[in-house]
């Protein structure tokens, strides 16, 4: 179970990623998407042979009835739900069954700076907190991806170390390739950025837990210390695409700072990049980290408590504060 597909995140990525290495050691899976949404993933699976339904948006008490009768009617061995509606909608639905129910935490939901950054009130975090906490009860095993989440699992949610299990998601070198010098020039002339060019490259999708009008900002100084440095951010747009553009515009970047909407070459645009930037305000993992890592691209991201982890207390890559 998740939240949607569509081009997808770190957690929409892994899914779709998992299920045919699972299908390798002979488990069979179905993905219930709780609403829908543009983009490939699901058809990807659906073309793989993976039943994937789609229960349209219908309101929670809905889809909990929905999703109890699939389980009802495919008695899966196993329940795993993905993202924070997902997981509340999967415990519920199945309350009274004979299924193993685990549940993935993939951000730092409760992190202060979460709450400071989309403008949470108070009562309501505290609500979602409490519900949080008095359901998760009913999850056989808490899967997280980082001892950071872990911690929070632990501390807000009172999980039991006994219940948790810390699987940090990979990824397939086989699709990441190498870095060369041919790649990097062939994707930098498909963008029509010289080779001699300073390159910045962000990842991420246009929300404010992306921070990446912070990123504009901050990039000012870089094209007075580098004339011709250019700053490429890939995602697809956002709550936080409005500020963005804003940031953009007021330093007047516009040749300097190009937004390439989503993309599925992700690891040709870290290799063509000479700096990977990542300055989110909380993440579970950040996944691209690993791909910045595999492909040799140095980083410099943010001290979001799970990048901090990723990057092994700075050891692998350039931290400043959020």
């Amino acid at each position: 179970m998740i939240d949607a597909l569509g081009v997808g995140g770190g957690a929409e990525h892994a899914l779709a990623g998992l299920i045919p290495a699972l299908g390798e050691h002979g488990v069979e899976s179905s993905v219930v998407c709780l609403n829908p949404r543009d983009g490939g993933l699901q058809e990807q699976l659906r073309s793989a042979g993976t039943d994937v339904v789609v229960l349209g948006g219908a309101p929670i008490l809905e889809q909990i009835r929905s999703v109890r009768k699939l389980i009802e009617q495919q008695r899966p061995d196993v329940v795993h739900a993905t993202i924070w509606r997902s997981c509340l909608v999967s415990r519920f639905a199945c309350i009274g069954l004979d299924v193993g129910l685990v549940n993935s935490i993939v951000n730092t939901s409760y992190d202060p700076v979460r709450a400071a950054s989309l403008g949470i009130a108070a009562w309501k975090l505290a609500l979602i907190r409490w519900a949080d906490r008095l359901t998760i009860k009913l999850v056989d095993r808490v899967h997280v991806l980082t001892e950071a989440v872990a911690k929070e699992a632990r501390e807000v949610l009172h999980v039991p170390t006994a219940k948790l299990v810390v699987i940090p998601r990979g990824r397939s070198r086989q699709a990441l390739g190498w870095r060369s010098e041919e790649r990097r020039s062939a994707i930098r002339r498909s963008l029509g950025v010289d080779d001699e060019a300073f390159v910045v490259l962000n990842v991420g999708r246009q929300d404010a837990q992306k921070a990446q009008a912070l990123l504009v900002h901050a990039f000012v100084g870089v094209t007075e210390t580098v004339p011709g440095a250019v700053l490429l951010i890939a995602g697809r747009p956002g709550d936080a695409s409005n500020e963005l553009e804003d940031a953009i515009g007021e330093h007047q970047l516009e040749d300097s700072v190009r937004l390439l909407d989503h993309r599925d070459d992700v690891a040709d645009l870290i290799v063509a990049a000479d700096v990977f930037a990542f300055p989110s305000l909380y993440e579970g993992l950040g996944s691209v980290l690993i791909e910045a890592m595999a492909l040799g691209t140095p980083i410099v991201a943010s001290d979001a408590p799970a990048l901090v982890e990723v990057l092994d207390q700075g050891h692998s890559g350039l931290i400043v504060p959020r």
